[in-house]
Order: structure tokens, then sequence, then C-alpha cells
């Protein structure tokens, strides 16, 4: 998921409210929703990874993990919230009640929950800003999910993989009955249409149903940890489970109108793919992780080993986090300046936003997050580290 493609779905409907039908809409869902899945594998893999080789030197201290992830994520979230309110305030009038509402009011009222993490539970349908959504996930299942499903793993070994894949099929089977309940068609639903409605709220947003991507990945960094037989098999079956898994990546989006076509409007057959969408893709990406960490993913693995990457991968927080504050504030202040209709002029604005968005994004990683990140992980080491590994 490119920073372009990130700015493009955001760009066309939400800011410019751009006709689209609900077809179309749906089209757009599944390459945004590669990014949430990409983000939740790469920080259960590395979470898993670095916490069962602390446990293995019985270093493994419980509130440094929690400690170091929210100085990892929340000061930058709070800078965030802040311009965000602020740049608000200084681009409207109090007449805008309407863009003061989505900006400010429910960070005036929420902030709190949104800093703690909690807010897909104490407000989903009043997110202060509705992209933090997932950083309440990654920080539910970093701190409460996580470290017993790895202490699990590192105690009791490949047997916890079985538990593990039932949390999934449970979650799956709730996904799946409030699909059915709904009646949704993929096809005719606006996936990205309402962030505050009974869609979002029940299906996108809670932590029992984003976690599925985040439990494959504790699988996959135990694999990674690992690397025994139940994670490696067969080398023909490993080699064609990896060429599969590239095929769904890369051709996945692109047929995507053609599944649903293939879908119509059969309420289970729609169900049953929402369910398992994120498995597949999540599995299929999981899979091409494993196999370039093995080294045997080729020209993929030498083309995503690039130092070109790291700056990118650095400031990839503050990039999601900033660009749309300033999506929807600075251009929808504009909005009345703006041709839509020339494909020239459309891509010159979206030019305009990774620009701003990459100047913005750098400046607040330079300031806040990595300084707050390096500070925490000195406290951590300094005084929560000090602490003795206990086993249970």
């Amino acid at each position: 998921m490119s920073p372009t493609e990130v700015i493009y779905e955001n760009y066309v409907e939400k800011i410019h409210k751009v006709l689209i039908t609900a077809e179309e809409d749906s089209n757009r869902w599944l390459p945004i929703e590669s990014l949430g899945i990409i983000k939740n594998l790469f920080i259960a893999m590395l979470t898993t990874r670095t916490a069962l080789q602390e446990l293995d030197k019985k270093k493994f201290v419980y509130y440094k993990t929690v400690f170091q992830r929210f100085m990892r994520i929340t000061p930058v979230l709070a800078l965030v919230i802040l311009f965000n309110m602020s740049l608000a305030y200084a681009l409207f009038n109090e007449s805008s009640s309407t863009l003061l509402e989505f900006s400010v009011q429910k960070c005036q009222k929420y902030w709190w929950s949104t800093l703690l993490h909690l807010q897909v539970y104490t407000n989903p349908h009043k997110l202060c800003m509705h992209t933090t959504w997932y950083l309440s996930v990654d920080f539910q299942m970093t701190i409460l999910v996580a470290p017993i499903l790895v202490y699990l793993l590192w105690k009791y070994g490949q047997n916890v993989i079985i538990l593990i894949i039932g949390l999934i099929l449970m979650s799956s089977v709730y996904v799946y009955q409030k699909a059915i309940e709904s009646n949704i068609i993929v096809k005719q639903n606006d996936f990205l249409d309402d962030f505050n409605g009974e869609f979002m709220t029940t299906f996108y947003y809670p932590t029992h149903v984003r976690g599925i991507v985040y439990l494959i990945g504790i699988i996959l960094g135990y694999c990674l940890h690992m690397k025994n037989e139940i994670c490696m098999p067969k080398s023909k079956i490993f080699q064609s489970s990896f060429v599969i898994s590239v095929l769904i990546i890369i051709m996945g989006p692109t047929f995507i109108s053609y599944i649903y076509d293939l879908l119509g409007e059969n309420i289970a057959l729609n169900a049953l793919f929402f369910t398992s969408v994120r498995i597949i893709w999540g599995t299929a990406t999981a899979l091409i992780i494993f196999v370039c960490q093995i080294g045997n993913g080729g020209v993929i693995n030498e083309i995503l080993s690039k130092k070109f990457w790291i700056p990118f991968g650095k400031i990839g927080l503050s990039f999601y986090l900033a660009h749309p504050v300033l999506q929807y504030n600075i251009i929808s202040f504009n909005n009345n300046e703006y041709n839509i209709e020339s494909i020239s002029m459309m891509t010159i604005y979206i030019a305009q936003d990774i620009f701003l968005a990459l100047l913005v994004s750098v400046t607040f990683y330079l300031t806040v997050e990595e300084p707050f990140y390096l500070i925490g992980k000195l406290i951590s080491e300094k005084f929560i580290v000090k602490e003795k590994f206990k086993e249970f």
C-alpha cells in the first residue's frame, strides 16, 4: 500500500464528495484494508519474536512491553490530535459546525479514550479522528492478548497454535453471524461511507473482529522464532503456497469486481466472503513474509529488503495519522477552488497532499515520535527492567 494510494482513496470521496457508486466504493475497500492487514501482521510478528527472545533469556518483563508500546504510539497521537484541532480552529469559523464537529468537538469530548486506546469500545460511534481506531486495536492486542498467547507458546510449544486457530474461528463465526443478520451484499455496501455507522462500529473497528490478522501475526512470529517442522512443510508444498500467496496479493484487488459478480445477492456467500477475506489475505501476506525472512523469497525479497524503504517505514505512523488531518481540514477549506474534473489537476492536488503529508510526518517523527520512543526505552531499561522474570 503506497502513500499515493492511501491519499488517493481518501481524497476522492471523503474530501470532495465525488459521486461514487456502492460497487466502486466496495472495490476501494480491499486495497485500503490491505494497509491495516500488513500493519497488524508486522506489529504482531515483531512483538512475538521479541517476547520469545526475552523469554528464552528469562528477561521478559510485561510492564516494559506495555510502557514501551504506549510511548511508541501515544505521544505522536496526542500531537496529531492537537494539530488537528488547532488547524480546524484556524481554518474554519464557528458557522462551520459540521467541519468543527468532525475535527474538534469529538476530540474535545473523547480525547481521553483515544489516548488510552479504548475508543473502539467506549465511543465507537463518535471517534476522535476515525483513522485512529487501529491504534486502539494495536495497543489492546499488544498488551492484553499477545503476552498471554506468546507466553503459552513459549511454555507449551506448537500445540498452542491450535488454541490461536480456535480464537480465529470464534471471531470469524461472530463476523459471519453478524453479516447474515445484517443481510450484507458486499457489492452494494458503501463500506467507507459512514465512519460512525453500525457497519463500521460492528465489522470494522472492534478488537475482537480486527484481532484475526494479529493472531495470524503471532503464529508467524512463533514460526520465524522456532523454524520447526510444523511451520516448514515439504519443499514442494511450501513453494506452491508461496506462489499462490503472491498471486493472491497481486491479483486479488484486480479481480475483485468479478468475485463480487460471482457472489451476486446470495447472503450466505457474501457473509462467507466478508468473513474469510481477512484470513485469506492475512495468511497469504504472512507466507510471503515468512518465505522472505528465511531467505527463499528470491527477487521479491531483494526488492522488499532494499534500504530505500527504511525511512518510509519509520515515518509510517506519523504519515498515517497526519495525512487525513491535512486532507480534511486544508482541502475542505479550499473546496470551492478545486476543479476535480481534470485528471491533470487531480494529479497535482494529490501530489500536493503527498508533499505536505511527508513534510509534516517527517517533522512529527523527528521531534516527537522517535525522541519519546527513545525516552520510553531508556526509562524502561533503567527502571522497569529491574523486575525479575517470573515463570508461572
